[in-house]
């Protein structure tokens, strides 16, 4: 199977017009993979986001199910590699998959979905350290 990105569709046509256009080809970055990571990546590779990267080091356990974007044939798979599958299968789009991340990037949308508030912390304070 083959990942990559699609040019929008009869999918995505009402997702469109929501934000300026040019947003869409954005970089967007989201931190962890879990509840709010997972969804929040889904969502946007539904609205037609073409350039996601997600970062998590995670695997998906069982009671990662009830509340995050990933099904029982997922379990004891690396979460990132999961949910890369389950948005091509939704979507047609291919994201980007990273382990953990050392730093935030210097560029684009970030969200930071982390469970961590030391992580996020880290992060941030890299961050501010290099502006």
């Amino acid at each position: 199977m083959e990942f990559e990105h699609t040019t929008y569709n009869g999918t995505r046509l009402r997702q469109v017009h929501i934000l300026p256009e040019g947003v869409w080809e954005t970089p967007i970055t989201i931190i962890g993979a879990g509840g709010i990571g997972s969804t929040t990546a889904m969502i946007l590779a539904k609205m037609g986001a073409k350039d996601l990267t997600v970062y998590d080091f995670d695997t998906v356990s069982e009671h990662n199910i009830a509340s995050q974007m990933y099904g029982l044939d997922d379990i004891g798979e690396q979460k990132t590699e999961a949910l890369k599958l389950n948005i091509f299968e939704a979507t047609g789009i291919g994201i980007q998959t990273k382990g953990k991340a050392e730093e935030l990037p210097n560029e684009g949308i970030v969200i930071l979905a982390l469970d961590s508030m030391d992580e996020r912390i880290r992060l941030i304070n890299q961050a501010k350290e290099k502006f």
